[in-house]
């Protein structure tokens, strides 16, 4: 399986290195068969194992096979014995680009690639790319960064709704708070005599200052709204 730039594979947490080996190459064996077993195809586990011993896409697909580059030469010459190759060939092949290494043509990369069960991309993933310098490549990165944009929600249209609501439940307590005064006031004054004025002044007042304290101030609405948005912004 071929993985895109930028695109790296992260193995699943449960596959962990715990056989301590007697060699490194028998402990990057056990470590090659967990990652096996859980499913990866052979570009993924040289994608760990370049990251986890810092080697570039050649090396990293070699280690993941558990071949030395004398072992990876025999297993090209029994393929091509037309075309016989040493440990050297696969140590310049690795080393490029560095000073001291040999570019692979097209048909090493080809016949690499057979051999290590990989796209022949597989092989040079860490090389240079210059995709971002295509002006198309950055219009389509810039549409994507707008589409990712328009994803995300209409904080003040949403902030607009929340403040309707609060306000919509503020009149409604406000409201209901108003009728049960007013019900308390009236059986009050049901059974309190006609002329005992004491009587209906302590109602008027208990009326008033009811009504007063359920009424939510145009202050405490506004507070409501603010942590509302407040929250909303938070989450985006």
């Amino acid at each position: 399986m071929y993985l895109a730039e930028g695109h790296r594979y992260h193995p699943p947490t449960s596959v962990t290195k715990t056989v301590q080996a007697r060699s490194a190459k028998a402990q990057r064996k056990e470590f090659t068969a967990q990652l096996r077993a859980s499913g990866l195809d052979w570009p993924e586990v040289a994608e760990v194992f370049r990251a986890e011993y810092q080697v570039n896409s050649r090396v990293a697909l070699r280690m993941a096979h558990g071949w030395s580059q004398e072992e990876v030469a025999k297993q090209w010459n029994q393929r091509w014995p037309d075309d016989p190759k040493t440990f050297k060939n696969f140590s310049y092949w690795e080393q490029w680009p560095s000073k001291t290494g040999h570019q692979p043509s097209l048909d090493v990369l080809g016949k690499l690639a057979e051999l290590y069960h990989c796209h022949v991309a597989d092989l040079i993933s860490d090389g240079a790319n210059f995709r971002e310098q295509d002006h198309n490549q950055r219009q389509q990165q810039h549409q994507e960064h707008e589409q990712r944009a328009e994803a995300r929600p209409d904080i003040p249209a949403a902030a607009a709704e929340v403040k309707h609501t609060a306000e919509s439940a503020a009149n409604s307590a406000a409201s209901t708070a108003e009728s049960d005064a007013h019900q308390q006031m009236r059986e009050l004054m049901s059974w309190a005599p006609a002329d005992d004025a004491a009587v209906r002044q302590h109602v008027e007042y208990q009326q008033a200052q009811q009504a007063e304290a359920s009424i939510p101030t145009a202050s405490t609405v506004e507070a409501r709204t603010e942590a509302a948005h407040s929250g909303m912004e938070a989450e985006a």
